[in-house]
């Protein structure tokens, strides 16, 4: 299973979604976006795990309904 980091910028719509093969090295880039973004309420981050990033666009449309996907 892969990690998925999904960063989502509120006001575009739009999403920037990095893969991972590695649970640790994605919490911990997950946790240094996490502190970079605190008190920026136009900017969202998660870290999720998911087969293919396919799926991520199934179980979480929120984050990709609007904007165009960028490549990380």
């Amino acid at each position: 299973m892969a990690h998925f980091i999904v960063t989502y910028e509120h006001r575009s719509g739009r999403s920037v979604v990095t893969r991972y093969e590695n649970a640790l090295e994605a919490f911990d880039e997950f946790s240094r976006r996490e502190r970079e973004l605190i008190g920026d309420d136009e900017i969202e981050v998660v870290l999720l795990a998911a087969e293919r990033e396919e799926d991520l666009r199934l179980t979480h449309p929120n984050f990709f309904g609007t904007g165009d996907m960028l490549p990380a």
